[in-house]
């Protein structure tokens, strides 16, 4: 179980590196909505 959450945080790292830490409210540092964020969004999930 501690590889899995070690796997998740390395994985937060890297999206907090690459999209900038607003990623998870559906946007990227470049302004892009995530599309997971969206499907949510307009109630698809």
């Amino acid at each position: 179980m501690n590889q899995i959450k070690q796997m998740f945080e390395l994985q937060q790292k890297l999206n907090d590196t690459t999209n900038g830490l607003i990623w998870t409210e559906g946007a990227t540092k470049e302004g892009r909505q995530n599309f997971m964020a969206s499907l949510h969004l307009y109630g698809s999930c």
